[in-house]
């Protein structure tokens, strides 16, 4: 019986009443397959955090008896909180796993499996927007959007900005899914493809969104003052820009009434001219480094409900 499988029988045990004979079990499991002078290495971060909650390892290593008495843990409903597609939540399982190995003398690696290591999705994110740029160049595609899986699993927006080194407004990071999101390419000629980014919002009922929208036009008017070097590594990799704000002003992609967008023109330290546009009127937010690119974003979303 594998990991895994012995994983989802203590959860069954551990959900019928049995709980503490699933707890007593899977410490003699964890303690018999995970010590090891080398270490263990687990193909799925999943299984960990389902044995590892069941334990009762999410206590402060506190007696086995005690947590059975006390019923489920605090630290256990914390762990639904953890995503462990995000740093921050590899960060949490890395710190309980290093608990264990001081505390149960057991010697734990995590490495990857579905999710992969930081480092592995990190390198796999700026492989993709290089190839899918490539792609876009030598087939002259005028419109690609690009999305971003490690094994059939979707890399989470944090990962996806931290392999990029882009940086959002904190105020606009927090109403964005962070499963939802698109890198765009627009071929313009064969010395220029434009770029773009596709940014979800949150999803909810229309109370959601009329309580996210106050939240979400300020942090973008305050993002206004650094977005040009927050979005430079994708926009504008071979660019440096002083610490003057950028002064947007609305326009309309499709004019004379159509797609009301924001849009800013600076010139870098070279002096070359350089354009931020975006349009937050739907349940995403669009961007482009040029006003063309960001057209065919919003032609090719006519149907995206309002706000």
């Amino acid at each position: 019986m594998t990991l895994e499988d012995k994983g989802k029988s203590m959860f069954e045990r551990f959900f019928k009443g049995d709980q503490k004979e699933a707890i007593m079990t899977t410490e003699k499991m964890l303690a018999g397959e995970l010590r090891t002078p080398k270490g263990l290495y687990f193909d799925n971060l999943k299984t960990i955090v389902t044995v590892l909650t069941l334990a009762g390892f999410i206590l402060p290593l506190a007696p086995i008896d005690k947590a059975v008495a006390a019923g489920p843990p605090r630290e256990t409903k914390q762990m639904s909180e953890f995503n462990p597609q995000t740093e921050t939540g590899q960060q949490k399982m890395a710190e309980i796993l290093q608990k264990i190995k001081d505390q149960k003398g057991l010697e734990v690696v995590m490495a990857g499996g579905s999710f992969g290591t930081q480092e592995q999705t990190k390198e796999a994110v700026q492989k993709k927007y290089r190839d899918a740029y490539q792609e876009a160049k030598n087939n002259q595609t005028p419109y690609q959007e690009v999305s971003f899986t490690t094994e059939n699993q979707p890399v989470a927006l944090e990962n996806f900005l931290n392999a990029l080194g882009i940086k959002i407004n904190s105020e606009v990071y927090q109403t964005l899914d962070q499963t939802d999101y698109r890198a765009v390419f627009c071929y313009r000629d064969s010395n220029a493809i434009d770029r773009g980014l596709i940014l979800s919002l949150q999803s909810g009922d229309v109370d959601h969104f009329i309580k996210l929208y106050p939240q979400l036009e300020a942090g973008l008017l305050s993002w206004q003052r650094t977005i040009f070097s927050d979005l430079k590594n994708i926009f504008f990799p071979d660019s440096d820009f002083d610490t003057t704000s950028p002064k947007f002003k609305t326009a309309y992609a499709n004019p004379p009434d159509a797609d009301q967008i924001e849009i800013a023109t600076i010139k870098d330290e070279s002096g070359a001219d350089r354009f931020v546009g975006y349009n937050s009127s739907q349940q995403k937010i669009y961007l482009a480094n040029s006003q063309e690119c960001l057209k065919r974003i919003l032609d090719a979303h006519p149907d995206d409900p309002d706000l």
